[in-house]
């Protein structure tokens, strides 16, 4: 699968509406409801998830990215988004820097989909382990330009 296809979903995560962590897990949340990749009963569920994962230990990795995850037993495929907050958010990251890029990834709770996160969170952690992604990233002007350089990383 190309990183494209998986992370289909970009966002710029504008103030006001999204400040926090929480805030920002719900907008996206909702988002893939909204365009049919997620079952928006589902949104409820996914997002205690999330924050459960969170409260397990921070998906910050540092460096201003964060890679908050879940799996749920009623998703049929794996999900990913990327998205970039214009603020910078508390992620309870290691380096206890603001997190303004956030790569989120869902699964199902299966051996495939474990296999399938695993591979995809690879492929993604090598791209924004790199200084001038994550530059470019923060510089993109608009969701159009995201998708444009997730498409470079294929």
């Amino acid at each position: 699968m190309q990183l494209r296809d998986w992370l289909s979903t970009v966002m710029i995560l504008e103030p006001p509406r999204v400040r926090s962590r929480t805030e920002a897990l719900g907008v996206i949340l909702e988002r893939l409801g909204t365009e049919g990749r997620i079952d928006p009963s589902l949104i409820p569920e996914l997002q205690e998830a999330l924050l459960r994962r969170e409260e397990l230990g921070p998906t910050g990795i540092g460096e201003g990215v964060a890679v908050p995850h879940a799996a749920h037993p009623r998703l049929s495929r794996s999900v990913g988004v990327l998205a970039v907050s214009r603020i910078g958010l508390d992620f309870e990251t290691f380096d206890r820097r603001p997190v303004d890029i956030i790569i989120l990834i869902l699964s199902p709770t299966t051996a495939e989909g474990d296999e399938e996160r695993a591979k995809l969170l690879d492929r993604v952690l090598r791209q924004v382990r790199l200084p001038a992604t994550r530059l470019r990233l923060r510089r993109a002007v608009d969701e159009g330009a995201l998708r444009d350089l997730i498409g470079e990383f294929d």
